[in-house]
């Protein structure tokens, strides 16, 4: 049979249709940028939009346009969110490597977030003199408002590395481990007489009979089952170490199933892959609570925490008064038990003692990785109320605050937290200025 032998003409139009082909690729992400023509599911995660620049003599003589101009194209670029979700498919699914930040990939695709997994070898650990303070002021607020009838309780909510430490990643699992922020503040408070829950220790246990996971494989926070087996426990130490009587809590509506829901897979989606690893089968309930008898009531209570402080707001309102609140990092009120919001919620802008005044319950509650920074300088802001600063003293205050923002790392370091806490860099920058005057009170 003879060979078939190609003509020039179709040599000619096979050429045209491959420089077609490639034209069109070239050209497909700026129409899309332009028109919109395929609706992409956004990116996940935390980022700020780069604005467009404007363009004068100035910025394009100081050399800051060409670079913003730059990047706000970059971001422009059609199809963007599909081409870096392939990107990032191509690297966890063929060499089990993820592009989000931050992220660290353990055994059985299990999920960790590196700055948890430092602080659980110990390496952010803030040193035994910082730990005592803080602990001896902590146990000093703790004494206070007893004696005005509130309750303050610590409560330390559980790292996922702790809990998983065996199925980190070997060079994490290889790592020397040394003294930690949360063992010295579990032994300190302890030893102290704090009214303190270690969620930590308890979740240690759980691991090992529970029926379910206490950490989801893809959540940076507890699985929601976990999230109610904490709530029950929390609501029950608050009910006997204040002697209270309130609603009791009970289960309905399980279901079992291994699509995520609500926070299990919160890690995972930042990975911002097409397929996200496949979940751990999980237990979902509801909690529900009895009707309040007679003789019972609804404590107020002030929460003050992190994330995983949102796990429990939603079960607030059935054990708690309407004018109980949360302050998020102790920063901003965002949620209030009679629905709206103050007028002010910036936390450091309240006064304390009216704010604290006729509260029945105080819970602070902060997860293993976040107590570099204790309880985000609450504490010391009630002490303070109780203890007031003199003029002075918030004069050298202001100027300390001034000498550290001229320090380049600590700086970055702050901006870091700022960005991952959602907290302003200023206000963090007021709280290292109180925590470096106190130690020379």
């Amino acid at each position: 049979m003879a060979a078939r032998v190609s003509t020039p003409g179709a040599q000619k139009w096979s050429k045209r249709l491959l420089f077609a082909l490639l034209l069109a690729l070239l050209l497909l992400p700026a129409i899309q940028a332009k028109f919109q023509l395929v609706e992409l599911m956004p990116l996940s995660g935390y980022s700020e939009a780069a604005p467009e620049p404007d363009f004068s003599p100035e910025t394009v003589f100081d050399n800051s346009y060409q670079p913003a101009l730059d990047k706000y194209l970059e971001e422009q670029i059609g199809f963007r969110p599909w081409m870096i979700r392939l990107r990032n498919q191509l690297a966890y699914s063929v060499f089990k490597l993820d592009r989000a930040n931050n992220t660290v990939l353990g055994i059985d695709d299990m999920m960790f977030d590196g700055r948890a997994a430092d602080s659980y070898l110990g390496r952010d650990f803030v040193g035994e003199a910082e730990i005592d303070r803080n602990v001896r002021r902590f146990k000093d607020v703790q004494d206070t408002l007893a004696s005005h009838g509130t309750l303050l309780v610590f409560v330390i909510a559980p790292g996922k590395s702790d809990i998983y430490s065996d199925m980190m990643p070997a060079d994490y699992r290889n790592a020397p481990h040394t003294r930690s922020n949360y063992t010295a503040y579990a032994e300190k408070l302890a030893a102290a007489n704090v009214n303190l829950l270690d969620m930590s220790a308890l979740f240690r246990h759980w691991r090992d009979t529970s029926a379910y996971p206490v950490f989801p494989r893809g959540g940076i926070h507890w699985s929601l089952w976990a999230r109610d087996l904490a709530v029950d426990t929390l609501f029950d130490y608050v009910r006997q170490r204040g002697h209270f009587n309130f609603p009791d809590c009970y289960v309905t509506n399980r279901e079992v199933s291994n699509i995520p829901r609500d926070t299990d897979d919160d890690l995972a989606k930042v990975l911002n892959l097409f397929k996200e690893p496949e979940a751990f089968r999980m237990s979902y309930q509801k909690l529900e609570f009895t009707p309040l008898q007679p003789g019972q009531r609804k404590p107020n209570l002030l929460l003050v925490g992190d994330s995983f402080a949102w796990g429990i707001v939603a079960y607030l309102s059935s054990v708690f008064s309407p004018e109980s609140h949360f302050w998020y990092y102790n920063t901003e009120v965002q949620w209030s038990g009679a629905g709206g919001l103050p007028e002010q919620k910036q936390v450091n802008q309240l006064d304390k003692r009216v704010e604290l005044k006729g509260r029945d319950v105080v819970l602070v509650l902060y997860t293993e990785p976040n107590l570099t920074a204790f309880d985000n300088y609450f504490s010391a802001s009630v002490y303070k109320a109780y203890h007031p600063y003199t003029a002075a003293d918030n004069l050298r205050i202001q100027g300390i605050k001034q000498q550290l923002m001229q320090d380049t790392a600590l700086t970055s370091r702050l901006q870091e937290r700022a960005y991952h806490d959602n907290i302003p860099l200023t206000t963090l920058f007021e709280w290292e200025a109180i925590g470096a005057f106190d130690k020379i009170r």
